[in-house]
């Protein structure tokens, strides 16, 4: 609990000083590890805000205000980053040159699923554009970053009640590859993917999902129980709300809406080369299904030491990466783009 509180002190100071949008101090993330303050979901530890600002705050609430785990990204706040995929009218990435604009996750009818590779494909086209795929040059990543570390938000937005394959209607489920793509000096294709494998079999029975369609579906869940904060260290005990066996549990509410984001996402070994290698493209291959309300959000922002990315205030902290708590997957998976 000290340390999430020196952690939360540290993000707010980094704030205070500037009103609106805040230059980003050096994260207050907590290291990664698997079931604790994060859970592994392929290649990606994913650390949940809702569970983070627990910890630092004793608020078991969505993050709000100066929350020091509050992201907003409300449609007035979206330009504050790289976004990936969102509903919000008006939405755009023009800001960064070589860059796609957002695709439309909140398509006519309210579908259950979406998916990059079928959605109607995002403007403008550039060199190494591909079709199927949400597209960045490196350079404007670099740019935007200004040397902080990749990181992606997601918002979870599901309907409380409803039906739901995963039997819960505040679930969802996500799979996703990025891709590091050299269009000149011969550098082979790089992907890691987000799915929901774990390398802790108890784990992974919570975050992997088979819908029987082949696809090894990342388990998003909209609520977690975990160890109560007058019980010591942060720890996950399992998925869905706390019942009376779970003996100094809380539950976490993990499904916030598009106003305050949910997760946050990182690789360090992605983050590296997209600091520093010869790749041209990152490409983002993604698919949502289960879903049953609105539109969820995805997108990037830079966290961490460096130069000052503008970061929405109070996220010079962060954010999913989409399920719940993971350990960074040391697995590097190569194939063709």
């Amino acid at each position: 609990m000290k340390t999430f509180s020196r952690l939360a002190a540290v993000s707010t100071l980094a704030v205070s000083a500037v009103s609106g949008v805040a230059m980003a101090a050096p994260i207050a993330f907590p290291p990664p590890a698997n079931g604790l303050v994060t859970l592994q979901y392929g290649d990606f530890s994913v650390y949940s805000l809702g569970l983070l600002n627990y910890y630092s705050t004793g608020n078991p609430g969505v993050p709000s205000g100066n929350d020091p785990y509050h992201l907003p990204t409300g449609p007035s706040r979206l330009g504050d980053y790289i976004v990936v995929a969102t509903g919000a009218p008006g939405a755009s990435n023009v800001a960064h040159a070589n860059t796609d604009n957002p695709f439309n996750t909140a398509q006519p009818g309210s579908p259950s699923s979406f998916w990059t590779g079928s959605a109607p494909e995002p403007t403008p086209t550039f060199t190494g554009d591909n079709n199927g795929t949400w597209d960045v040059s490196v350079d404007a990543l670099r740019g935007y970053l200004r040397g902080q570390s990749l990181f992606f938000g997601f918002n979870l937005n599901e309907a409380d009640e409803g039906s739901s394959l995963s039997g819960d209607p505040q679930d969802a489920l996500a799979w996703g590859q990025v891709t590091l793509v050299d269009l000149d000096s011969g550098l082979d294709p790089v992907s890691f993917v987000f799915d929901g494998t774990n390398p802790v079999p108890f784990i992974e029975q919570q975050t992997l999902f088979d819908a029987g369609d082949g696809v090894a579906w990342g388990h998003i869940h909209g609520q977690i129980c975990v160890r109560d904060i007058t019980a010591g260290a942060p720890q996950f005990l399992h998925v869905g709300a706390c019942t009376p066996a779970d003996v100094g549990g809380r539950t976490i509410r993990q499904n916030l809406g598009t106003d305050s984001a949910a997760f946050a996402l990182t690789n360090e070994e992605l983050n590296s080369l997209v600091q520093s290698s010869g790749y041209d493209i990152l490409r983002f291959d993604f698919r949502l299904s289960d879903l049953n309300n609105g539109y969820e959000q995805l997108f990037i922002f830079g966290a961490g030491p460096g130069s000052g990315t503008p970061v929405p205030e109070p996220a010079a902290i962060g954010l999913l990466g989409l399920g719940i708590l993971g350990i960074a997957a040391a697995r590097r998976r190569k194939q063709a783009a």
